[in-house]
C-alpha cells in the first residue's frame, strides 16, 4: 500500500507543479496585457488632450481663413465690377 500511496503522492505533485507554473505564467501575461492596456489608455488620453486642443482653437482658426479668403474674393469681385464699369463707360462713350 506504500507503493501507490507513493506513485499517487507524485502525480499529485506533479499535477500542483504544473497548475501553479501555470497560474505563474497567467498572472505574468496578464500583467503584461494590463500595462499594455495602460499605455493605450495613456496615449489615448494625449490623443484626446490634443483633440479638445484643437477644437479649441479651431474655431478662431476658421474664422481667419474665412475673413481672409472673404476678404481676397471681395477685392476681386470689385476690381471685375471696376473693369465692368470702365467697359460700360466706355461703350457709352463711343
Amino acid at each position: 500500500m506504500n507503493r501507490p500511496v507513493t506513485i499517487l503522492a507524485i502525480i499529485l505533485f506533479t499535477i500542483l507543479g504544473f497548475m501553479g507554473y501555470s497560474s505563474y505564467r497567467t498572472q505574468e501575461m496578464v500583467a503584461e496585457n494590463r500595462s499594455m492596456l495602460m499605455d493605450g489608455f495613456q496615449h489615448l488620453a494625449e490623443v484626446e488632450m490634443m483633440v479638445d486642443g484643437f477644437i479649441q482653437l479651431a474655431p478662431d482658426e476658421m474664422e481667419s481663413i474665412a475673413r481672409r479668403i472673404s476678404k481676397e474674393e471681395g477685392l476681386k469681385l470689385f476690381q471685375q465690377f471696376a473693369e465692368n464699369l470702365n467697359k460700360t463707360q466706355e461703350i457709352k462713350e463711343e
